[in-house]
């Protein structure tokens, strides 16, 4: 892609009260909604000082700006983006966004304008904005002061961008504007009735559970309730599990009833088949998500086409996260919710997935090329699962047998043990039904994988002694297609995982953010840095790096304006395309996915898809 000429800096400013909030409604809402309105905007036109244009004079000065040769950079891409396309019908060269930008450069600490303007040294953001609040037309002289508040903000963007843009490849900023097009230019569409039919099944199964266990719905969804209804009906004592520390760093302790704590597992397993019911219960009924995300796409359809916002670099291997109160990343595969999103009339979304591309990384990294033999040629399932159950497993005879191989052959590869492996086998993991096995079985299975893997094993151990050279910031050390150098794990396209914050405490490694406070976990538990952890970050930012390179490899075919990205989740594409070129597209996406990187010529990617009127696949 080429770099356009020019780039415009710009901030929108606009109507927010009490209820009326991104704090409250998606930015997606928000910018469509009703009630929204511009101030104005302060834009910056290359290096020149910033300039504030009032709402009323905005679309004869965005109408003489050539759109076809300006980048334009915002503090968050996404919003500004998708008032300019949805309201002025706007779409810029190329978006920059600095908080994407951010969140690549300077992973351990906070992404707002006011924090990345303080880390650059640039002037103090003012409050003039809160002037504003609940004022539809603004007094002369609180739009004086909000128009000078917003110059800075636009001066302040610019200068962050000058700071964070060394520490970006220019790859990655075409990344970013695929990205952010994901969600200010959509194209996907909603089949209504289908969604409608689907919210009412959810709606009525959670009522029909509720019914059956003689329990009302805020029992099972309030933690508190459902800890004393435990109690009360079975004398079970709720076992409790560290909480985020409070506001003055105090502990905190709560109930451990999410999905993933083991005393919720167990209680899935208790031997009085009502708790049983009752714990499932509590998860489907506190699981509110699909229901949730149901009635967000049924307004949002009403809005316009469907905006997929995902957050560029949103995980710490630079992989995508979701955002804006839904995540497009997490519609189970094959799912009814996923069958709700439609390809406007006359084309089909064409989706292909980078098969099994995380356990191809780490089998090539460590040079367990029996293992990449069978993905290339074989089924490294079955022969997991032969190894598991000591008697021939195929696919077609044997599909529940073989399914235990590819959650041993998947799931192993970063160190897991015995008891996480119960558990997820007995929950019924990538797919498959669940399988009770004891501990012990469960640690066989675990010795199985790793005395059929052992490179694997020894990366691990490569990983830990990477963890030590990080802490001492070694210089320029080679590590696979990798360096190491000064803290920072250098990836083979110039991006660079942060682990300038590796401290040594209580006999593991640990990490601490740019302010020195310890980095936590979603249990607010520190987060932890082992062999087994490491491997799985290297294996997943590598990934990514043959996932976007294919995006990239897509934009410089020219085929992103035949057939436009409108989705990424994980390891998978989404397009669009004429129905008459499904077929051929299918095959592009096939061909550009399998290109084997430079840097790792001998990992044996593969990838498969299919098209259809509907999120299907």
């Amino acid at each position: 892609m080429r770099w356009p000429k020019h780039l415009l800096t710009l901030d929108f400013e606009t109507f927010w009260s009490n209820d009326f909030t991104l704090k409250k409604l998606s930015t997606e809402a928000y910018v469509r909604s009703p009630e929204f309105k511009v101030h104005g905007a302060a834009v910056k036109y290359d290096a020149a000082p910033a300039s504030w244009i009032t709402g009323e004079q905005l679309p004869k000065f965005l109408a003489q700006i050539p759109w076809d040769d300006v980048a334009l950079l915002c503090q968050h891409a996404h919003f500004d983006g998708l008032i300019l396309s949805h309201y002025y019908k706007i779409k810029p060269a190329m978006y920059v966004d600095t908080l994407s930008m951010a969140r690549m450069a300077l992973p351990r600490q906070r992404h707002n304008l006011k924090e990345l303007s303080e880390h650059f040294g640039l002037p103090a953001k003012g409050d003039a904005i809160n002037l504003t609040k609940g004022l539809r037309d603004l007094p002369p002289g609180i739009e004086a002061a909000l128009a000078a508040y917003a110059l800075g903000d636009a001066d302040n963007t610019y200068g962050v961008f000058r700071g964070l843009l060394p520490s970006i490849p220019l790859s990655e900023l075409e990344i970013i504007d695929l990205t952010v097009r994901l969600f200010t230019d959509p194209l996907l569409s909603l089949d209504k009735p289908r969604a409608r039919k689907l919210l009412a099944s959810v709606i009525r199964a959670k009522r029909s559970a509720c019914k059956r266990l003689d329990v009302k719905k805020e029992e099972l969804s309030s933690t508190d309730k459902f800890a004393a209804l435990l109690e009360d009906r079975f004398g079970i004592e709720v076992a409790m599990k560290a909480g985020k520390p409070r506001k003055d760093g105090t502990a905190k302790a709560i109930p451990a009833l999410a999905k993933t704590d083991p005393f919720m597992k167990a209680l899935l397993e208790h031997e009085n088949p009502d708790v049983q019911a009752l714990a499932a219960t509590r998860l489907s009924v506190k699981s509110t998500l699909e229901e949730t995300r149901l009635r967000r796409m049924l307004a949002m359809h009403e809005r316009g086409p469907m905006c997929v916002y995902l957050n560029f670099a949103g995980a710490h291997t630079f992989r995508w996260s979701g955002g804006d109160k839904m995540n497009w990343q997490n519609f189970t595969r094959g799912s009814e919710l996923r069958k709700c999103v439609v390809a406007p009339p006359g084309y089909r979304l064409v989706v292909c997935d980078s098969s099994q591309i995380e356990a191809r990384m780490l089998n090539t990294l460590a040079e367990q090329w029996d293992i990449l033999s069978l993905f290339e040629k074989g089924d490294p399932y079955s022969a997991m699962a032969a190894d598991v159950y000591e008697r021939p497993i195929n696919k077609k005879d044997n599909p529940g047998e073989r399914q235990v191989g590819k959650v041993l052959e998947l799931g192993c590869g970063y160190g897991m043990g015995g008891p996480k492996l119960k558990n997820t086998l007995r929950i019924g993991a990538l797919g498959g039904e669940p399988v009770i096995v004891d501990l012990d079985t469960a640690k066989s299975y675990v010795a199985k994988y790793r005395k059929r893997h052992p490179k694997v094993v020894e990366y691990w151990g490569q990983a830990e002694t990477a963890i030590q050279l990080l802490h001492g910031r070694a210089l320029n050390y080679p590590w696979g297609p990798m360096v190491l150098h000064d803290g920072y794990i250098v990836l083979p396209n110039g991006t660079k995982l942060d682990y300038t914050g590796v401290v040594r405490e209580e006999g593991e490694w640990r990490m601490r953010n740019r302010a020195g406070k310890l980095m936590l976990n979603a249990s607010g538990a520190p987060i932890r840095l082992y062999g087994g952890m490491m491997t799985e970050n290297v294996d997943q930012a590598l990934s990514r790096v043959v996932i976007s390179d294919a995006m990239l490899e897509w934009r410089r075919r020219g085929l992103d304006h035949l057939f436009p990205i409108v989705m990424t989740s994980h390891d998978e594409k989404a397009a669009l395309a004429p129905e008459e070129r499904a077929d051929e597209c299918l095959r592009l996406m096939h061909e550009v996915m399998t290109i084997r990187p430079a840097w790792l010529p001998r990992i044996p990617l593969a990838a498969e898809g299919g098209h259809d009127v509907c999120y299907s696949k």
